[in-house]
C-alpha cells in the first residue's frame, strides 16, 4: 500500500487524543510533518511524537512537496482560508467540523474543492462507526418505516473560557463546537438536506458566544427534527430516531466507544423497538478517529469524496446559519 504523507496545520488539543496516537496505527498512513506559528513549539512537538519535521509557519508546510494530505485542526474562523491554500497547494484536505464560520465561506472552500478535484473531508468521525453504518442501514432499509422525527443531543462543558469555544472572533460557541453534530445528524438521518428552522433560541454568555442552543425545524421530505447543545453544562449524548413502525434510541451516538469510569464499554448497544418488540444491536469495538483515517486514505487512494464529503459540509452550514438567524444572532463578519 501506497504510503500518504499527513502534515497537521496547528497543534490542537484534539490531537492529543483524535490524531497524533490514532494515526500511528492506521496502514498506509505517516504523521510526516507539523506547523505552528511557534517553531520551537512545532520542533518540541514533533521531537516528542516521532514526526519527520516541524515548520514555523502553515505555508512552509503547504511547500512541502512529501506531504500529500493536510489535517486542519485551526480554531473555526480559520478553516476557509487555510483549507483553500492547502488544496491550491495539491494537498488532499482534512479539515476539523465545522467546516467553516459560515455558508459563505463553505461556498469559497467548495469552489476550491471542485477547480482541484482533490479529496476533502469535514471531520465527522463518527460517520465512519460501526454504529453510524448500521444505524443508517436500519433506517434507510426501513425497520422503523417512514422517518418522522429525529433529536438528538450533544452538551459538553468547555470549563476554560480562554479556549477559542469562548470567543466569537474565532466562531466560538456551542452550535458550532458540538452542536455542529447534532445537526448533521439530523439531517443525515431524515435523508435531505432542505429545511425550515421552525424555532431557535440560543442562551448567549458575556463572551458573546452561544453558551447554550436549542432548535426545531422541518425538512421538505415532511420530517422534523429537535438539536440541543451546551459547552457550559454537561448532559449524556443521545438520539432517538421516531417512524412510523417503531423508534431507534442511541446513547452516546458521537462517542460510541468510551470508557465510563472505572467500566469500560468493550461494545456499544442500541434498541429498535416495534410495537412491544425491543432488539439490542451490537457493534464492534473500534475507534471512530481511526475508522475516520482509514476511509479518508481509501477515499484518496482510490481518487473518491468521502461520506463527510464537501457537499454535506455546504448543507450542514446552510442549516447552521438558518439556525443562528431564526434565534436572531448577530455574529461578527466573517470575509
Amino acid at each position: 500500500m501506497q504510503t500518504l504523507n499527513f502534515g497537521s496545520l496547528g497543534i490542537a488539543s484534539i490531537h492529543a487524543y483524535g490524531f497524533t496516537p490514532i494515526i500511528k496505527n492506521v496502514a498506509g498512513l505517516s504523521f510526516h510533518a507539523v506547523a505552528s506559528r511557534d517553531k520551537a513549539k512545532a520542533g518540541a512537538y514533533a521531537a516528542e511524537h516521532g514526526i519527520a519535521r516541524a515548520y514555523g509557519s502553515y505555508e512552509e508546510l503547504l511547500e512541502d512537496p512529501d506531504v500529500h494530505c493536510v489535517y486542519i485542526a485551526l480554531p473555526n474562523a480559520l478553516h476557509a482560508d487555510w483549507c483553500v491554500k492547502a488544496l491550491l497547494a495539491g494537498k488532499h484536505v482534512l479539515c476539523e467540523k465545522p467546516l467553516t464560520a459560515n455558508l459563505a465561506q463553505a461556498q469559497r472552500v467548495a469552489a476550491a474543492v471542485e477547480e482541484s478535484g482533490l479529496v476533502f473531508a469535514e471531520a465527522f468521525h463518527y460517520r465512519y462507526h460501526p454504529l453510524a453504518k448500521k444505524l443508517e442501514d436500519l433506517v434507510r432499509g426501513g425497520a422503523i418505516g417512514r422517518v418522522q422525527y429525529i433529536s438528538a443531543r450533544f452538551c459538553e462543558k468547555l470549563p476554560h473560557p480562554d479556549k477559542p469555544q469562548y470567543d466569537p472572533a474565532l466562531a466560538g460557541g456551542a452550535l458550532m463546537d458540538v452542536g455542529c453534530y447534532a445537526v448533521n445528524l439530523v439531517r443525515w438521518l431524515a435523508g435531505c438536506d432542505e429545511a425550515e428552522v421552525v424555532s431557535a433560541d440560543c442562551a448567549m454568555l458575556p463572551s458573546g458566544v452561544d453558551g447554550y442552543t436549542r432548535a426545531t425545524m422541518r425538512f421538505s421530505n415532511g420530517a422534523g427534527a429537535r438539536i440541543s447543545c451546551s459547552i457550559t453544562h454537561d448532559k449524556p449524548q443521545y438520539c432517538c430516531v421516531r417512524g412510523t413502525r417503531g423508534a431507534i434510541f442511541v446513547w452516546y451516538p458521537f462517542n460510541p466507544t468510551r470508557d465510563a469510569g472505572p467500566l469500560h464499554l468493550n461494545q456499544y448497544l442500541f434498541l429498535v423497538r416495534r410495537g412491544a418488540r425491543m432488539d439490542s444491536v451490537r457493534v464492534p469495538k473500534i475507534r471512530t478517529y481511526s475508522c475516520q483515517l482509514q476511509e479518508f486514505r481509501d477515499a484518496v487512494l482510490a481518487n473518491e469524496q468521502p461520506a463527510t464529503h464537501i457537499g454535506e459540509a455546504l448543507a450542514n452550514m446552510k442549516l447552521i446559519d438558518a439556525i443562528f438567524a431564526k434565534a436572531h444572532v448577530q455574529r461578527p463578519d466573517f470575509d
